[in-house]
């Protein structure tokens, strides 16, 4: 009973929070994922399904998305599968994971299933939800942060990737881009 109680404090207090970035969830195989570490990023975060009728199309665009914004470093794409929405999720997480990064060939980071409506959602997604206004009512709802963590927009499942890609693009393109060790490497040898 205690811990029960423990359990819905702290739930609570993370609906609480005041960003995406004090939020802990899984990766598809279990690890843990601190959204601290994309803090500076822009971030599509989206429910997926494997078997929804939305899913080869988004994911293909999805793909695609990934490979031409993320290469600055500046967006990332979380995709957490989860059955709410007409039971169109029932793999466990290996299935899952072969479906989108072998089949589709994606390499955004894939979240744990979860539950992302009602009373046992998952904490991030509660805290999406409350913060934004706007309630998942299928699969592929998607939600743009900017890279403080801010959100910008909501895009429901008959919106395609391609008809929102400018409006993520401009939010990308506001991040600053981080010099790296090889780009100041590069700095230093052109000025000698």
């Amino acid at each position: 009973m205690h811990s029960k109680l423990l359990s819905v404090i702290l739930m609570a207090t993370m609906v609480a929070g005041e960003s995406i970035y004090d939020f802990k969830v899984n990766d598809i195989k279990g690890n843990p994922v601190h959204l601290n570490d994309y803090k500076g990023k822009a971030l599509l975060i989206l429910n997926t399904a494997s078997q929804c009728g939305h899913t080869d199309a988004h994911l293909k665009a999805l793909k695609r998305l990934h490979e031409i914004l993320s290469y600055e470093n500046r967006f990332e794409i979380l995709a957490f599968p989860c059955n709410d929405f007409g039971e169109q999720e029932p793999w466990e997480a290996t299935e899952i994971e072969e479906f989108v990064k072998s089949h589709h060939k994606c390499e955004f980071p894939l979240m744990e299933k979860v539950k992302i409506t009602g009373e046992n959602a998952n904490p991030l997604w509660k805290y999406i939800i409350k913060t934004t206004q706007v309630s998942p009512t299928w699969n592929f709802q998607k939600y743009l942060f900017d890279s403080n963590g801010k959100f910008v927009k909501s895009w429901d499942a008959n919106t395609s990737i391609e008809s929102i890609f400018d409006d993520i693009k401009a939010v990308v393109d506001r991040v600053p881009v981080k010099e790296t060790a090889s780009d100041s490497e590069e700095a230093n040898k052109i000025e000698l």
